[in-house]
């Protein structure tokens, strides 16, 4: 065997290299089985060597070097455990967690846990059993809802990895530890003293992920003390827990749950749950994977109050709910949770009681936080006072409609409350939002302010549901609105109505109230003219004595807020209104028998309707804007139709019956503008019409019109221009005078109507009980149809009368009377007869002629003048021809010449009789043209007779006639006339209504010698009775018609002298 030196050297090198490296492995290998074995005999304490390290920094701060959560202890032992299921077991004595200030965030007097070694050799803490005893814990709640620590800077690391896991922690032993919760942001704490727990996994379960054992705390919260208990048992299909709160007021689990912070009535609950292990995908815990299999309890409420905002809190009496929990199917996160009984006692004002009951049932993405929520409640209440809703209706419950309802709704009882909602949310429990509501509300009796401060409905029954899930539904089934506070204020019926409320969850909501009302216009019309609605207060109506009935609907759209601007308020009123009466709607006169419709919003005001306005029927149409508009924009539009017949012309009193036959159409249009002024066009339409008057007529069918302008500023006249009419032998234009918005006088300028052609003006009275002032100027001026009415046209209409409205025109005059100013060319009396020349000047007052002048001078000078003399009137009258004035008005051409005046005292007229007068009316020397035989004859007999007498001239030197007139009677007495041949004697009466005569007289011949006896003093009367008679003379008498009057003379009286002759007559 040969020798190899490289192989020896080689092997000696490399039992060295193992030597050196093995030596240590070694040595640290009897080391640990020695430091093992030590362990393993119990606790070893490392105090001294684990102080080189402490306090060991386990939380970061923003500040290096400097961390958050630093590790202590007094005292820390260490040892080992045997076996699998164990390892490392850690001891401490006064174990704190210190902040950088130095204070304890925990701090407890004994602590112990078993680690596990593979963990802590990759350098995780992954504890198997907790053990602590006496010591406390300080938590700190962030705004995100994450509890850590209280270590003020700690530096939190989003999705770092945590080096500390309870995922295989079995046993938990606590005795003696205190808890604090604090919630930095609502400077609230929850304490948990005395807390004693023992919790083991259940080894019979995969994963050994359920719990049982029990737990006990007092919890300390805002002044309030509680104890909690939590009991957990074995069941074959899980742990069974055992929840249990003794009485305390929510407010102090608020930390917890805020919303309970309103809560201060004591609640105590009871709760049983049954737990079991599930999938990852259909487990309620997403790192321990433990399922709810079902789960019951109940919750009682004692006495107390509910705090609410800007309200006062609801006040307590008690309360319960029964609550039970299931996943929708075993295993899975899904969970119904459904509260099938649940009471609340709620006390008013007045403590009266009202118990609401109500149930429940949600099916759950997730238990504790749960983003889709689908579910349904309902609700039942007992009756309910509606002044003291708002003491038992919360204020965040459909915060808008209960404001409306309980400060409006001020008396009443409600009955029968019940409600069904079907719930929604994509969010949880904060977006929870019904898409479905049912349900109602009985009232009766109730007040209703509907807009404040109009004055509130009364008596109202009503019926409250939902028309959709977020629309609250009021139905007015009838009641009574007054117009007015007052207590005689016209009232109408409420017929019904509905006020709807939307969007009941969201922040504000809006309102439209509908009501129906029947009754008296004029109560609907105090209404309107409320100020809140804006309508008639701003904009009156000037009509006066409004009544008939109206069946009114009244619209109103508004937010329900505190404060509501006018710019946010809808209003639209409707009305169908009948039998209506309205006065001073044109110039004094009155709508009578109205109807039609009026619409009225907030922006304008419409009226379409017929009535009978002044005794016409009128349709008319009225559009009123009450927006504000520019400058000279219309605000107001305004057109009515007339219809003018004979039995309307008569009952509007605008002319006597029989002088309209047919139809006319009035048209009136009224614009009134922004500025306050207005223009009103009038149109007249006469062509189906027929028209008589007594100086012109119209048949049916043929055209004619009239038509006028007025402006207006401010409701008073400003120019009436535009006066216009057309139609066969009519042609009339003219104007007006204005002055101080007063028509002071009617000008026309031109005008034909028949054979009359001139201007006109007609003054207006200046004041009342002044008179009409007329003034003409005439080429021709036609009175020919009022002389002699059988002149006036003879058109024949055909119409009915009514003698109560004759009567009614007959007694209508002018209160001021007239004042007439008259120049005529010509002016026709007759067909064909004329006076040239005419002036006049006559003044009726209060239906008399006081006083006048007239004056013509064709056919002859004539002058007829009257005129106040102490308290009656005095009248004279001459005509310079009486011959030629008699031939020239065609009455007679027998008589030529002589100077005729009239001369006496008129009194005052009897209703419809001429005046008392008493005068004398004498003629000075005239002939007669061819006289009768008789006069010529007896003229013979005389020997001054042959020069007088003439078959074809009798000259009459004098005739005086002193006369009376009473009661549409001439009386004549002792008239005479004659010459010194002949003269003759009159007396008797003349009728003036009836034209009969009644007359007689004496014929006297040889008149010079034969009268002379009757002149003597004392005995003339003997030799001649009549005054102015003879000695011997023959009587006559004149009777009859004065168109066929009966002459009959007696010549035998010729031989009867003197008194002799009164024997025979």
């Amino acid at each position: 065997m040969s020798h190899d030196p490289f192989h020896r050297a080689s092997w000696r090198a490399f039992r060295l290299g193992a030597l050196l490296i093995g030596s240590p492995i070694a040595v640290l290998a009897i080391l640990a089985t020695g430091l093992l074995l030590r362990l393993s005999q119990g606790p070893l304490e490392v105090t001294r060597i684990a102080a080189h390290w402490t306090p060991i920094g386990i939380q970061a701060s923003e500040t290096p070097g400097h961390p958050a959560g630093r590790l202590d202890w007094q005292r820390v032992f260490v040892a080992w455990h045997r076996g699998a299921a164990l390892g490392l077991f850690v001891e401490a004595h006064d174990l704190r967690i210190l902040r950088q200030d130095g204070s304890s965030t925990l701090q407890l007097d004994d602590a112990q846990m078993v680690l596990s070694i593979p963990a802590l050799l990759t350098g995780n803490f992954h504890p198997k059993t907790i053990t602590a005893h006496n010591g406390q814990v300080t938590l700190r709640r962030h705004a995100n809802g994450d509890v850590d620590f209280d270590w003020p800077g700690a530096r939190s690391r989003p999705g770092a990895p945590s080096s500390f896991s309870v995922a295989d922690l079995r046993h938990i032993d606590i005795s003696g530890v205190k808890a604090t919760l604090i919630d930095a942001a609502h400077q609230q704490s929850l304490v948990l003293k005395r807390i004693d727990a023992r919790l083991s996994r259940d080894p019979r379960f995969a994963h050994h992920l359920l719990w049982s054992g029990n737990l006990r705390a007092e919890l300390q919260a805002q002044g309030n003390a509680t104890t909690f208990t939590a009991d957990g048992n074995l069941d074959p299909r899980g742990t069974r827990w055992h929840f249990h709160l003794n009485p305390i007021e929510p407010t102090a689990l608020s930390l917890l749950v805020p919303s309970l912070a309103r809560w201060h009535a004591p609640l105590s609950l009871d709760m049983t749950a049954l737990i079991g292990q599930g999938r990852l995908s259909g487990v309620i815990g997403r790192r321990f994977g433990l399922a709810l299999l079902n789960a019951n309890g109940a919750a009682n409420l004692g006495a107390g109050q509910i705090l609410q905002d800007d309200a006062p809190p609801l006040s307590v009496k008690n309360g319960e709910a029964e609550i039970t929990l299931a996943p929708t199917r075993p295993g899975q996160r899904n969970v119904e949770l459904n509260i099938p009984r649940a009471s609340l006692v709620l006390l008013d004002d007045k403590f009266k009681e009202t118990r609401f009951s109500a149930g429940a049932s949600f099916t759950l993405s997730d238990l504790f936080k749960p983003r889709r929520i689908d579910g349904s409640a309902h609700a039942e209440a007992t009756d309910l006072n509606m002044p003291d809703l708002s003491a038992i209706w919360p204020v965040n419950i459909m915060k808008g409609a209960r404001r409306w309802v309980t400060r409006n709704l001020t008396s009443g009882q409600g009955r029968g409350l019940a409600a069904q909602a079907v719930l929604h949310s994509d969010t949880g429990w904060k977006g929870i939002q019904p898409t479905g509501m049912h349900g109602g509300l009985h009232v009766e009796h109730a007040t209703v302010n509907w807009l404040r401060p109009v004055v509130p409905a009364q008596d109202v029954f009503a019926d409250l549901s939902f028309d959709n899930a977020d629309t609250l539904r009021i139905d007015f089934l009838h009641g009574v609105q007054p117009s007015d506070d007052a207590a005689s204020a016209p009232r109408l019926r409420i017929d019904g109505g509905t006020m709807r409320i939307f969007g009941l969850f969201e922040r504000d909501q809006n309102s439209t109230i509908n009501l129906k009302m029947d009754g008296g216009l004029a109560g609907f019309l105090h209404l309107l003219a409320a100020p809140r609605l804006h309508l008639l207060s701003k904009h009156p109506i000037s009509f006066t004595n409004p009544s008939g009935r109206i069946q009114a609907e009244v619209t109103l759209s508004l937010p329900l807020k505190a404060h509501i601007r006018n710019q946010d308020m809808h209003v639209q009123a409707h009305a169908d209104f009948q039998n209506v009466y309205l006065g001073n709607v044109v110039l004094g006169r009155a709508v009578s028998d109205g109807r039609g419709v009026l619409d009225a919003t907030e922006k304008g005001l419409s009226v379409h309707g017929q009535g009978v306005l002044g005794g016409v029927p009128t349709t008319t149409q009225l559009e009123e804007s009450f927006e504000a508009k520019p400058a000279h924009d219309i605000k107001e539009r305004i057109q009515a139709v007339s219809i003018f017949n004979q039995e309307s012309v008569e009952r509007a009193q605008l002319g006597p019956g029989g002088l309209f036959d047919g139809k006319a159409v009035l048209t009136t249009r009224y614009l009134s503008r922004t500025d306050d002024t207005a223009d009103i066009g009038l149109k007249l339409d006469l062509g189906d019409a027929g028209l008589v008057i007594p100086v012109w007529e119209k048949p049916r069918g043929q055209a004619a019109q009239a038509s006028a302008h007025i402006t207006m500023r401010q409701g008073r006249f400003v120019t009436l221009d535009g006066i216009e009419a057309t139609g066969p032998d009519l042609s009339v234009h003219g104007s007006a005078e204005v002055s101080n918005g007063v028509v002071q006088a009617m000008l026309l300028r031109d005008f034909r109507i028949g054979r009359s052609v001139g201007d006109a003006r007609i003054g207006m009275p200046v004041r009342e009980g002044a008179p009409i002032h007329v003034t003409i100027h005439a080429r021709d001026l036609d009175l020919a149809p009022l002389v002699h009415p059988e002149l006036a046209p003879k058109h024949k209409l055909v119409f009915k009368k009514n003698p109560a409205n004759k009567s009614a025109l007959s007694s209508k005059t002018m209160d001021g009377g007239w004042i007439v100013d008259l120049q005529a060319g010509r002016l026709f009396y007759s067909r064909t007869n004329l006076l040239g020349g005419v002036k006049a000047h006559l003044e009726d007052i209060h239906g008399s002629l006081r006083q006048g002048d007239f004056s013509c001078v064709t056919p002859s000078v004539l002058h007829i003048g009257l005129h106040p003399r102490g308290q009656k009137r005095h009248l004279y009258a001459q005509v310079q021809d009486l011959g030629a004035f008699l031939t020239g008005a065609q009455l007679t051409d027998r008589l030529s010449g002589g100077l005729g005046t009239m001369e006496g005292t008129v009194g005052d007229a009897t209703k419809g009789a001429l005046p008392a007068f008493d005068g004398a009316i004498n003629v000075g020397p005239f002939a007669f043209r061819q006289p009768p035989g008789v006069l010529t004859a007896a003229s013979h007999l005389s020997v001054y007779g042959w020069s007088q007498a003439s078959d074809k001239r009798f000259k009459v030197e004098h005739l005086h006639l002193p006369i009376s007139v009473r009661n549409d009677t001439i009386t004549i007495y002792d008239g005479r006339l004659g010459n010194e041949a002949l003269g003759a004697t009159l007396e008797g009466k003349i009728g003036l209504d009836d034209g009969v005569l009644r007359l007689n007289g004496t014929v006297v011949p040889f008149f010079a010698i034969n009268a002379a006896p009757g002149r003597l003093p004392g005995i003339g009367k003997l030799f001649s009775p009549e005054k102015g008679g003879g000695l011997l003379a023959a009587t006559f008498t004149i009777n009859g018609k004065a168109s066929q009057p009966e002459l009959k003379v007696n010549p035998f009286s010729m031989f009867l002298p003197g008194v002799l002759r009164r024997l025979i007559e």
